[in-house]
């Protein structure tokens, strides 16, 4: 009771938002990243704003595209977005007088929602920040902020976000569909995980050699479009049973995790890409956390390298997991 109790407390913590508020009169020239935070726009913005766990308040203009991903977003008479508007996993208001000139798309995240709730929020402002001085700006009658643009760039983040939620999903089904062959290939990495490291990193190293015998091949040229699926096939298999593997060694450390080796293995690769995230967001700014971030970033590419590579390689020594070690 006592855990529960606590995960609930942290979990309402982590629902908390702070507000980023541009104020009427107020222009931002450049793009605006919002993680962690809700914003409300009275003013105008000449870029792009992407809000990632926060809601979006908007009265005034955006000269560029806007995505909320995981909030809310309310679209008032007077505001006006020139570009496109995209709301991923939250819900759109608009009311009458509110224009968008460019496409609306709607998409859920599902149960995949609950996972940015883990990503911290941090600025929305990475580089240097220039104010002119209020003597200029009441002659003005506005304030302008201008933001370097060498800062943080959202497509990056959403990008992984959207590729380690679409593999997490496959990886569900995967376990679901053929738990027993996942379960045999991970035995393969739990018991020879030399020998199943070695398998992969052949497989890999072969593959453009392949490609090329059977390109000099009159024979050999057809087949090459099926080589390159069934590799492909076989590296997204891979991460099943790597998946579980750091799945299983989660759960020794942390009790409370469910005992079914598919949601496991879907949550042995949620960790890959919550820190891939994590290092991401880091990279912001040109400060020490940048450089931290980037090898957060690094070490998360190679532990997902590593799952493909022991993957690959306990699928051939199982024999797509007909057999056991």
């Amino acid at each position: 009771m006592k855990k529960v109790i606590i995960m609930f407390a942290l979990f309402s913590l982590l629902q908390a938002k702070d507000v980023y508020h541009i104020k009427k009169g107020e222009k931002i020239e450049g793009d605006i990243s919002i993680i962690g935070k809700s914003a409300i726009i009275e003013g105008k913005v000449e870029g792009e704003v992407v809000i990632i766990n926060g809601d979006l308040e908007l009265y005034g203009e955006v000269d560029g595209d806007v995505a909320v991903i995981g909030g809310d977003a309310n679209l008032y008479s007077g505001s006006r977005i020139e570009g496109d508007f995209a709301v991923v996993g939250g819900k759109m208001y608009k009311e009458e007088g509110a224009e968008i000139e460019g496409e609306i798309t709607e998409a859920s995240l599902g149960p995949f929602k609950a996972l940015l709730k883990f990503i911290p929020p941090l600025t929305s402002m990475p580089g240097k920040v220039e104010i002119k001085d209020e003597r200029e700006a009441e002659e003005e009658g506005r304030v302008v902020v201008k933001i370097d643009k060498k800062g943080f760039k959202p497509a990056k983040t959403i990008f992984i976000l959207v590729w380690g939620i679409s593999l997490s999903l496959l990886i569900l089904i995967i376990g679901l569909v053929i738990p027993t062959p996942v379960e045999n290939m991970n035995m393969f990495i739990e018991k020879k995980a030399g020998y199943s490291f070695l398998a992969g990193f052949l497989a890999e190293i072969l593959f453009v050699p392949c490609i090329i015998l059977l390109a000099i091949s009159i024979l050999g040229i057809p087949i090459i479009p099926f080589f390159v699926i069934a590799f492909i096939l076989a590296l997204l298999l891979s991460l099943a049973p790597s998946s579980l593997f750091t799945g299983k060694i989660l759960k020794k450390n942390l009790a409370f995790l469910p005992d079914k080796p598919y949601l496991l293995s879907f949550l042995g690769l949620v960790f890959v890409f919550i820190v891939w995230v994590l290092g991401s967001l880091l990279s912001m700014g040109n400060s020490i956390l940048g450089v931290f971030g980037f090898v957060v970033s690094l070490i998360a590419i190679f532990i997902l390298y590593l799952y493909f590579t022991f993957g690959l390689g306990s699928i051939i020594l199982s024999r797509l997991g007909t057999r056991k070690p």
